[in-house]
């Protein structure tokens, strides 16, 4: 049986809290209706030894499911007025294969908060967010957030 320990997690976060140099905002209209945001950073290069130092947990796991893309807002739905702390997301839950460094157990789950999405007539891009599938196996470098 796996253990279905919940931890939310932020995949690029460390590269944030490291010196995340650059983060450019631009919102258009497409095609129609549709709006298109675009967020653009920089993400330094990191070694696997600096990736290693800066990561609380590193796991091999086995992405498991990838809900479906929501709005960050109390209420879940589509803010008035789109600003720049708005964004669409989705969860990504991978199940833990082996531990490379930190506390968890082969079998749990943890939670990976990805960022960029597409909901009715809004899609957001995030260019420096990874992108995953279900049953991809994976290798995650990971800060602890709660």
């Amino acid at each position: 049986m796996i253990n279905k320990k919940a931890i939310a997690i932020g995949l690029l976060a460390f590269s944030f809290s490291l010196g995340f140099g650059l983060n450019i905002y631009s919102q258009s209209l497409v095609s129609g209706n549709v709006t298109e945001i675009n967020r653009h950073g920089l993400v330094p290069r990191y070694s696997i030894e600096e990736l290693a130092a800066g990561s609380q947990l590193i796991i091999k796991g086995t992405i498991v499911d990838i809900d479906k893309d929501k709005w960050n807002t109390e209420d879940g739905g589509l803010p008035e007025e789109i600003g720049v702390s708005d964004s669409i997301y989705k969860d990504v839950s991978v199940e833990i294969d082996e531990v490379l460094k930190g506390n968890q157990e082969k079998g749990d789950i943890v939670v990976v908060r990805m960022y960029g999405g597409e909901i009715n007539n809004t899609v957001i891009r995030a260019d420096y967010e990874a992108s995953f599938t279900e049953d991809e196996e994976v290798v995650l470098f990971l800060r602890l957030f709660s």
